[in-house]
């Protein structure tokens, strides 16, 4: 299977242990690649689903310095769990982006960690306070917010 392959299956699995082992397969192949081979590949696991394969990258790419920029640099503050220097840079569009996209995540704990940081004042959009709401489990709040908003 190529690394292209090991991706792509790591973004289909379901099961957590399928997609570690999916991922230690993509480290064993590291070595064979070119540094910008590696980068472009790495890149893209900090944008799945599964918090644990996202900071498990972030620590590869941490390993190959590995430079980032724009989005990819929010999402590996995300993917690290960064959210004092993901919070510092909430005036930046990608980052705002990105540090919102995160209420949505299923892990409960990593969205507990982002309220450490983000107020509810921090919300400019309709669509950033549903969010905020919505990553705190406040359903009462939500529905409040959709009712008023038509």
């Amino acid at each position: 299977m190529t690394i292209e392959q090991t991706i792509q299956q790591i973004g289909l699995q379901s099961d957590e242990r399928a997609k570690l082992e999916l991922l230690n397969k993509i480290k064993e192949m590291l070595p064979e690649l070119r540094l910008q081979q590696k980068d472009r590949y790495l890149i893209s696991l900090l944008y799945d689903e599964n918090w644990y394969i996202r900071q498990e990258t972030a620590f590869l790419i941490d390993q190959l310095g590995t430079k980032l920029s724009g989005e990819d640099y929010y999402q590996y503050l995300f993917a690290l769990q960064d959210f004092e220097n993901l919070y510092l840079a909430i005036e930046e569009p990608l980052a705002r982006r990105v540090l919102f996209e995160g209420l949505k995540d299923t892990n409960h704990r990593l969205r507990l960690k982002i309220f450490r940081y983000l107020k509810y004042e921090d919300c400019h959009t309709a669509i950033e306070k549903a969010l905020f709401w919505y990553g705190q489990a406040d359903y009462q709040q939500l529905a409040y917010l959709a009712q008023n908003s038509t």
